[in-house]
């Protein structure tokens, strides 16, 4: 029997959010940071993160494990790689339209640079983010699964 990735059952019973630890200057202990080297935002990018542990019901470093293409690389992008691959493989189970929200957040492809103060971004991030996101909310509510 070939089983259909898509079929896999959605676990969202065990959210995998990291807590981090801010020191005064607000920058995390170096034990805590996702190597964001290769994205054009960090914070950007770990959303993109925390989207793809949520989706694959997972944290990221059992994700990257699982799908790492090289044992014990090291590289200093590989984090970004590996989120980018994930997010193309589109195999949690999830929407499309969600991987394809991960996709922008992993690349900060939003076509307005990479500073979210800028209105300009702020608002291509609501309309490519935020708005697809209630799209795919909604989608899930009418398929009624918490009866």
């Amino acid at each position: 029997m070939n089983e259909d990735v898509t079929d896999k059952p959605i676990r969202l019973t065990l959210p995998h959010l990291n807590t981090r630890i801010y020191g005064p200057n607000g920058t995390p202990p170096a034990s805590q940071k996702t190597r964001a080297l290769g994205s054009r935002n960090a914070f950007l990018f770990n959303l993109g993160v925390l989207f793809l542990e949520i989706a694959h019901s997972s944290d990221w470093q059992t994700l990257r494990d699982q799908h790492s293409s090289h044992v014990g690389d090291q590289s200093r992008y590989e984090d970004f790689f590996q989120a980018r691959k994930l997010a193309k493989l589109r195999s949690s189970g999830m929407p499309g339209q969600y991987h394809g929200v991960i996709e922008k957040l992993i690349e900060c492809d939003f076509a307005q640079g990479d500073d979210l103060t800028k209105p300009e971004l702020q608002a291509a991030f609501h309309h490519s983010v935020v708005k697809p996101l209630e799209e795919v909310e909604t989608r899930l509510k009418e398929l009624n699964l918490d009866e």
